[in-house]
């Protein structure tokens, strides 16, 4: 899904083929072209931003209409928003529900925070995030790192050196909120996937009963 280069998968550093095929399992469940998230990373970063959120939109409400069970809800989840502020959001639910860890919960928030920054007026269509992060205050760069750092893993293990660690992650922001992405969407999938064989399973077993009650009243005696 990733570029190549001669040391390996470059944007998809510390990221796992499980994860990789999740995510390329959610493009094809989301009707998405193969390769459609790997070339986000192609993307300027303006354009990145927005579409990536678009694909987290899309990825919750499949995660809350599988949880519920009903695809009727499909509609409605879809048009609500992904709401890190407001109280009837799609990350409400999912808060609500327990589908989602504390750390991705981090992640969903930072990212529909930065998207509504970005898409509050025209002139946000030049954004970098080298300009960015550069601009960030220490507080600023904290709640970056603790949203967005852990997509790195590997190339970040590398660095000995706490303060090293986090500068790698400022220095590839794009990359490294893309690789964060990857794993919330792959974790996403799985739930998804686990919540739909739990329902597939529920109607096979209400079928079962159905069919075992009739047989059980063909055998009764009839007058």
């Amino acid at each position: 899904m990733a570029e190549s280069s001669s040391g390996g998968s470059d944007a998809g550093s510390g990221v796992s083929a499980e994860l990789d095929h999740n995510v390329a399992a959610l493009e094809s469940d989301l009707g998405l072209s193969e390769g459609f998230y790997g070339r986000l990373l192609q993307e300027d970063d303006w354009s990145f931003v927005v579409k990536l959120h678009a694909l987290l939109e899309a990825a919750m409400t499949s995660l809350l209409t599988a949880h519920f069970r009903d695809a009727r809800l499909q509609d409605l989840l879809a048009r609500m928003e992904v709401g890190s502020r407001a109280a009837t959001g799609k990350l409400s639910f999912a808060s609500a529900l327990g589908v989602l860890s504390q750390r991705d919960r981090r992640f969903v928030t930072a990212l529909a925070d930065l998207k509504s920054e970005l898409t509050s007026s025209l002139g946000r269509t030049k954004f970098s995030f080298t300009a960015y992060v550069t601009a960030l205050d220490g507080d600023g760069r904290r709640k970056f790192l603790d949203a967005f750092a852990h997509g790195l893993g590997a190339r970040v293990a590398r660095e000995d050196n706490p303060a090293d660690r986090k500068a790698v992650v400022l220095e590839h922001a794009k990359l490294a909120i893309w690789s964060t992405a990857m794993s919330c969407f792959g974790s996403m999938y799985m739930r998804t996937k686990a919540d739909r064989r739990r329902a597939d399973n529920q109607s096979a077993s209400m079928e079962q009963h159905v069919a075992e009650f009739e047989q059980a009243l063909s055998r009764l005696p009839t007058k």
